[in-house]
């Protein structure tokens, strides 16, 4: 073992040439305890590296971020991508009313129905020419919103369902994210519920014979009339009787009767507050010596005035016309409180020239026009006709505008 160990070493010291004496001398270099124990230190051997390699260093870097924004930007995109269907649709909202709207592949609509004769009433006012070329986002808002000042949505019935066909999830996901977005900065609560439904389940929500593809759904929608009343009375074997009680019955006719009361009631009593506020600036005019600000409000309230009521006022008429509407409010509140607690469905059908001379006295708008709904018509220009004047008096009322007779 001895010989062994020494021949190795001999063979040792002929491949590993020897340590100069230049090198034995040189001093050992250390680094102090010091250092060791406060700071990292960077070996010599890095800085050399680093100033040799630092291009292809930082291409490491930049191609390493690179990837990371690729997973976290990029591929989520292409997975949405993959999910929106390159083809039309259609899309129905119902809150009661019912909307309908055909949607090209690109996300914009293209034409806009009333699904039931509610939707008549929202869409009176042109609201589907405003929709048409609007995202279906901001179409269906439109129509939301509508809906909510009309007093369709409230609190009590504050529902909205939202319907497409199982290719257009995403597009369906979009839409809901839109209106309950929409409907939280109006701080309004609402429950809405969406469903991918197949083909044929929507062209029953639209009332139409099974179609054999989206492309065909939407040359059919294109086809159609907006007035749901008047694609309904283009169907065979219509019955225009039967059709016009279940769309306009009795206590509808009530309830646009109620509206106005209300709202005449309403606008009673502002009227009557404003008139108070004229006499109130005349007397701080009075009470600022004739002052010129004091002077420019009480003509500025004037002109407003006059302008909201269609009337002519002075300083010398004003006591005349705030006696008139205290007159009017006190007139007004025995008889349409007690005509309030009158009218029922049966007191509209058996006394309605009473209630037609009840509401001539109070100066109800729409007075002649509401109560000949009540008559069932006779013939399917009369439904139309009847259908018209129901649905602008009533889009009318619910949009606050109340004509006098």
């Amino acid at each position: 073992m001895k010989g062994f160990k020494k021949r190795w070493n001999q063979e040792l010291d002929t491949l590993v040439p020897g340590m100069s004496d230049q090198v034995r001398q040189a001093d050992i270099q250390t680094v102090p305890q010091t250092t060791q124990l406060n700071s990292t230190v960077q070996p010599k051997g890095f800085k050399s590296w680093f100033k040799h390699h630092k291009g292809r260093f930082f291409v490491s870097i930049a191609s390493a971020m690179a990837a990371v924004l690729l997973a976290v930007f990029v591929l989520p995109a292409l997975v949405n991508i993959a999910t929106v269907s390159n083809s039309p649709t259609a899309v129905v909202v119902e809150i009661n009313p019912s909307v309908a709207f055909s949607v090209d592949k690109n996300g914009v609509v293209t034409k806009v129905v009333a699904n039931n004769a509610d939707a008549d009433i929202v869409l009176y006012g042109g609201a589907d020419k405003q929709m048409i070329g609007k995202t279906i986002e901001q179409a269906t808002n439109i129509f939301v919103d509508l809906a909510k000042q009309m007093g369709y949505l409230s609190e009590n019935n504050n529902d909205i369902a939202i319907y497409t066909d199982e290719e257009h999830s995403k597009l369906l996901n979009n839409i809901e994210k839109s209106v309950t977005n929409y409907l939280k900065d109006c701080s309004f609560t609402c429950v809405v519920n969406s469903s991918s439904i197949a083909l044929s389940d929507l062209c029953d929500k639209l009332h139409l014979q099974v179609t054999t593809s989206l492309e065909q759904l939407e040359q059919t929608m294109q086809g159609l009339q907006t007035k749901f009343y008047v694609r309904a009375a283009s169907g065979e074997q219509f019955d225009f009787g039967q059709a016009y009680s279940e769309q306009v019955s009795s206590q509808n006719v009530l309830d646009m009767v109620k509206s106005t009361l209300e709202q005449q009631w309403n606008l009673a009593q502002q009227r009557y507050e404003d008139i108070c506020q004229i006499q109130l600036l005349v007397t701080q005019w009075l009470l600022s010596f004739f002052g010129e600000e004091e002077k420019v409000a009480l003509e500025q309230a004037i002109v407003a005035y006059e302008q909201k009521y269609k009337v002519h006022l002075s300083l010398e008429t004003i006591s005349d016309e705030i006696a008139e509407q205290m007159d009017n409010v006190s007139a007004m509140v025995e008889t349409l409180f007690s005509t309030l607690a009158l009218i029922t469905v049966e007191y509209i059908a058996e006394h309605t020239q009473e209630l037609a001379d009840i509401l001539h006295q109070l100066e109800v708008g729409y007075t002649d026009i509401m109560l000949s709904l009540l008559e069932v018509p006779q013939t399917i220009e009369d439904y139309l006709s009847k259908m018209e004047d129901y649905c602008a008096t009533n889009y009318q009322i619910k949009m606050g505008v109340l004509p006098q007779n």
